[in-house]
């Protein structure tokens, strides 16, 4: 279960590390430090939209996130962002 946010940059790193593939996947495209710190900063920087838009975020999903190895870049292809429903 992710924490609630705000996340600092410890859950973020944490939630970075706990992903089972991850090793693999880095591995395999040579990937730098810096494209982990990056990972860490988009999670990080999703936090701060969901606190800033309040609690009106149910649910968030990013696929694909394109990691570029040689510049340490994530691209997000493709988000979908669930709002809550408030209750009236």
């Amino acid at each position: 279960m992710a924490p609630i946010v705000p996340i600092g940059e410890v859950d973020a790193r944490q939630m970075v590390e706990d992903v089972p593939a991850l090793g693999a996947i880095l591995d395999r495209h040579g990937a730098s430090p810096e494209l982990m710190e990056t990972l860490v900063r988009v999670l990080m920087r999703l936090s701060d939209l969901a606190v800033e838009l309040d609690g009106e975020i149910e649910e968030l999903d990013l696929n694909p996130v394109i990691l570029e190895p040689v510049s340490a870049r994530a691209t997000v292809v493709d988000a979908l962002i669930v709002r809550r429903k408030r209750e009236e």
